[in-house]
C-alpha cells in the first residue's frame, strides 16, 4: 500500500514537495522538488513559518514563465518584512529581532524560538538573550493562562526580560520566574524605559527580541 500510495503522488502532474526549511543566521534555506527537479531556495528573511510562504512564491514565478536562475537570484535580495521577525544588525555582534506589529500566543512563542536559534547559530556571538515585551492584547478568557505559559517559555530562552506595565500580566511574570530562576527581570513602566535600560546596560553579543510594541493608551493607568 505504502508503495502505491508513492506512485500515486509522484503521478500528480506539477506535485511539489518542500523537503527541508531550515533557520540560518543569514535567512532561511528551502529545499524543494519542482518538476521532476530539486532546488535550494535562500531569502534573508526569519521564522520557518515563510519556508512555505517561499515555495509557493517560486512555483508562482516559475508558472508565470521566470527561469529558476532567476527566481533563485532574486529571493537572495528579498526584503525583510517592517516589525514582523525583522532582524537588524547593530554592529558589536549585536542584533534586534523587531516583531514589534501585534502578537499572539503563536506569533510570539515563534519569535521566542528564532532568538534561541540565531543565538544557537551565532557560534557563540550572541551572549545574553534579553525580551522586550508588554504581553499580548486582546486574548478575552485565555489572557492568563496564555501568558503564563508564554512566561514560562520566556524564562527558558531569555537571560533578561524587560516587561512594559508588568501589573497588566502578573501570570507573565509568574511564568518567568518559575522556570528563569535568577535570571534578570525587571518591570519598567513604558517602552521608552526599556530601551533607556538596553543603552544603558548594552553587551557586546546582545540579542534583543522586542515583541509587540503598544502605543502609549496601553501603558496609561486607567482613569475613570
Amino acid at each position: 500500500k505504502a508503495k502505491d500510495k508513492k506512485e500515486k503522488k509522484e503521478d500528480i502532474p506539477g506535485h511539489l514537495e518542500v523537503h527541508k526549511i531550515v533557520q540560518e543566521l543569514e535567512g532561511l534555506l528551502v529545499r524543494l522538488s519542482w518538476k521532476g527537479a530539486s532546488y535550494d531556495l535562500k531569502a534573508p528573511l526569519y521564522g520557518t513559518h515563510h519556508g512555505h510562504n517561499l515555495a509557493l512564491a517560486f512555483v508562482t514565478a516559475f508558472e508565470l514563465g521566470l527561469g529558476p536562475e532567476d527566481i533563485l537570484s532574486a529571493l537572495k535580495t528579498l526584503p525583510q518584512i517592517a516589525h514582523r521577525l525583522e532582524v537588524k544588525p547593530q554592529g558589536r555582534d549585536m542584533i534586534v529581532i523587531d516583531d514589534a506589529y501585534n502578537s499572539n500566543p503563536i506569533g510570539f512563542q515563534s519569535a521566542l524560538g528564532l532568538l534561541a536559534t540565531l543565538a544557537q547559530k551565532s557560534g557563540g556571538k550572541i551572549k545574553r538573550k534579553i525580551l522586550i515585551t508588554p504581553g499580548m492584547v486582546e486574548l478575552g478568557p485565555a489572557h492568563t493562562e496564555a501568558h503564563e505559559t508564554i512566561g514560562r517559555l520566556a524564562g527558558q530562552v531569555c537571560d533578561v526580560a524587560l516587561v512594559v506595565n508588568g501589573q497588566r500580566i502578573p501570570s507573565f511574570l509568574e511564568g518567568f520566574k518559575a522556570t528563569g530562576g535568577q535570571k534578570e527581570l525587571h518591570e519598567v513602566a513604558s517602552f521608552a524605559e526599556a530601551q533607556s535600560w538596553v543603552a544603558a546596560n548594552r553587551q557586546d553579543g546582545d540579542a534583543v527580541l522586542i515583541e509587540n510594541d503598544l502605543p502609549d493608551l496601553y501603558e496609561r493607568k486607567l482613569r475613570l
